[in-house]
């Protein structure tokens, strides 16, 4: 029977091992802003290397941020805890932004990840939040492939994750949008101003892609757990057969 659970264990850890995904959160915002636990504070466009995941753990990420000038402001407020989708660690703190300043020119910010293992699959996550007025912003994000856009439009103190309004009865990872990064390992979340300003809470991706919802790991799992079956199968004969 020893053995009988050490396999149980195995596959465990198996299947936990295959599926498990972390994140890397950066949260946009003034300095002294509160931020998820293990998201990192970003204070000003520039370079941020070496990001930690939501673990705490070192990664060899890093997220570059540029914009058009002017450098952008940046604000502090609650949020509608409607648009809070559940994660662990809890997005609550997510609770600052860099805003572009109101003018007829368009203005952008662009968070470009760097680091990232060439055409994998990451989960991404754009994040728009405004407290001055309702969300009026298009996004593009690039890696390989066909840029993807989309619109954040909707009610002030709201979080936008992708092209979604947030939502306390859903999870963050309901919002993911896969992208696959570029042959030099890079993806770029462009944010674009509306009628007004861009307003930013922060980016996200996964620090080890999930598996791809295709039948390959639906395959995977299926070997783990026929080898599951015929292993305890010939240790249950075993047993009987001293019996």
């Amino acid at each position: 029977m020893p053995i009988i659970r050490g396999f149980a264990l195995w596959f465990a850890v198996s299947i936990s091992v295959a599926s498990a995904a972390t994140l890397i959160g950066v949260n946009f915002g003034p300095a002294g802003s509160l931020a998820p636990a293990n998201w990192t504070l970003m204070t000003s466009p520039g370079a941020l290397n070496s990001l930690i995941d939501t673990t705490g753990a070192p990664t060899s990420v890093s997220l570059t941020v540029t914009v058009t000038a002017p450098t952008p402001d940046m604000f502090q407020g609650m949020l509608l805890t409607s648009t809070i989708p559940s994660d662990a660690p809890a997005l609550g703190n997510l609770q600052s932004n860099f805003s572009s300043i109101n003018a007829p020119a368009q203005k952008t910010l662009t968070a470009q990840f760097s680091g990232l293992i060439p055409n994998a699959v990451y989960n991404v996550y754009a994040i728009g939040l405004r407290f001055l007025g309702d969300m009026d912003q298009s996004v593009t994000i690039t890696g390989s492939g066909a840029p993807v856009s989309f619109a954040q439009a909707g009610p002030v103190h709201s979080l936008f994750f992708n092209g979604s309004l947030g939502s306390n009865s859903q999870t963050l990872e309901s919002y993911a949008l896969p992208i696959h990064a570029s042959g030099s390992g890079t993806i770029a979340i462009e944010f674009i101003s509306g009628a007004e300003r861009y307003t930013v809470g922060g980016v996200a991706l996964s620090a080890t892609p999930s598996i791809p919802p295709t039948p390959v790991p639906g395959s995977l799992v299926l070997v783990l757990i026929g080898l599951a079956a015929i292993s305890l199968f010939y240790l249950f004969r075993r047993h009987a057969a001293h019996f």
